[in-house]
Order: structure tokens, then C-alpha cells, then sequence
């Protein structure tokens, strides 16, 4: 009884089911006004770097004599990151996840 009534409705339940629709389809255009990124400011906290490092830098990074690559972080403090000029200039940016807690997270 179970079986025939459910060869009855299952056909019946296929046609209730309604369609799937196409998905969407994305146009792309070209833009013509070139994209521009902001220059995040330059903190100057009384860092220093260590001579021919240029990059960004935790505040844990060590040269390659074991030194290390921010020496002297003025005010900032040691889960900020940095960017060295390679001439031994520093800019703070600020915390950072992948700096924090002794994290080498951009050791270059």
C-alpha cells in the first residue's frame, strides 16, 4: 500500500519542484580612472633600523649577525611593525597580530 501510494506521488512532487534558475551572469568593465592606494602616515617615533634592512619589520626580527633589525624602537613597542629605509630610517605603523607577543611574523 506504502509503495504504490508513493509511485502515485513522487511524480507529482517532481512537478511541484520548481526550476532552477540560471545563475547570474557578471559583466566586467573596464574603468577609466586609474585605482589609487592612500600612503599610510609615516609614525616617527624615535626608531632606528639597523643599516640595509629596507622592509617592514616586527620589532622581533634579528639580522643576520644576530642583531636586531630595529634596535632602537623609540616609542614603540615591541608588537608594533616597521618599516625600515635601509640607511637605518623607521616609520612605526603600529600594533600588529602577526608582531605581537615575540611573534616573527615579518622577519623579510
Amino acid at each position: 500500500m506504502q509503495l504504490s501510494l508513493l509511485l502515485i506521488v513522487a511524480p507529482l512532487l517532481a512537478l511541484a519542484a520548481p526550476e532552477r534558475e540560471a545563475p547570474p551572469t557578471r559583466e566586467v568593465k573596464a574603468r577609466d580612472e586609474t585605482a589609487t592606494l592612500g600612503k599610510r602616515a609615516c609614525n616617527p617615533v624615535g626608531c632606528e633600523c639597523a643599516p640595509g634592512y629596507a622592509g617592514v619589520y616586527c620589532a622581533n626580527c634579528l639580522t643576520s649577525s644576530g642583531g636586531w633589525v630595529v634596535p632602537v624602537l623609540g616609542s614603540g613597542t615591541t608588537s608594533d611593525v616597521y618599516q625600515c629605509d635601509g640607511n637605518g630610517g623607521c616609520c612605526d605603523y603600529g600594533y600588529a597580530n602577526d608582531c605581537a607577543g615575540g611573534a616573527t611574523g615579518r622577519c623579510g
